[in-house]
């Protein structure tokens, strides 16, 4: 993967070209937040297609697969497969450390909307998360993958977001892998919470 030269990184900012015209931002790619200052014990990991063919199974299997390679140690403890407005929604959240989990559902379960709903995701509160794992494709991407990878921070001032961005790309290079191409980067801070946000660009 290559990288892309800045010199500052003391204040949020920009790198890289504009991106091609037409180009809809959240089409294609991936979100992860990271709670920085707390061990990750909870981890909870999403995937969202347009529905089409009402078989969760394959979007159950890649969830539970992307769970294992966030944190290989974590038992499923909540899971649900529901149709959300035009989309196809599936979440798993694991924990460290339990040795006892949810049954892995059927396949006629996964033949229709069920498992956990999302007011009991969203009850769970954000706070108990260790990290927030969202993978997405919504169709016309125009070849480019987005990553928007974020880090609770304890506080946004004066931040050096340089350790942060090499991290960020450290994730998109193990998500993508090395051919990809960055086309643009973008760092800044969003509030209450305070978490740093990084926007990684990829060209197929």
């Amino acid at each position: 993967m290559n990288t892309l030269e800045c010199s500052d990184f003391t204040q949020p900012g920009y790198d890289g070209g504009e991106l091609p015209e037409g180009f809809e931002l959240w089409r294609r790619g991936v979100v992860c937040t990271r709670m920085s200052e707390v061990p990750v014990e909870f981890v909870t990991v999403g995937v969202r297609r347009l529905a089409g063919s009402g078989d969760y199974a394959p979007l159950y299997a890649l969830a539970k697969a992307l769970l294992a390679r966030q944190a290989p140690a974590a038992t499923v403890i909540r899971h649900g497969w529901p149709t959300v407005g035009p989309c196809i929604f599936v979440f798993v959240t694991g924990v460290v450390g339990r040795a006892e989990g949810r049954p892995e559902p059927t396949d006629a379960e996964l033949s229709v909307d069920g498992g956990d709903s999302l007011e009991l995701l969203q009850a769970a509160g954000p706070q108990r998360e260790g990290e927030v794992f969202n993978e997405f494709d919504l169709g016309n991407s125009r070849g480019i993958s987005m990553i928007s990878y974020g880090e609770r921070v304890l506080s946004a001032a004066g931040f050096n977001y340089e350790p942060f961005m090499a991290r960020a790309e450290d994730f998109a290079r193990r998500h993508y892998g090395e051919s990809a191409r960055i086309l643009r980067r973008e760092w800044f801070c969003a509030t209450g919470p305070d978490v740093v946000v990084a926007h990684l660009f990829l060209a197929d």
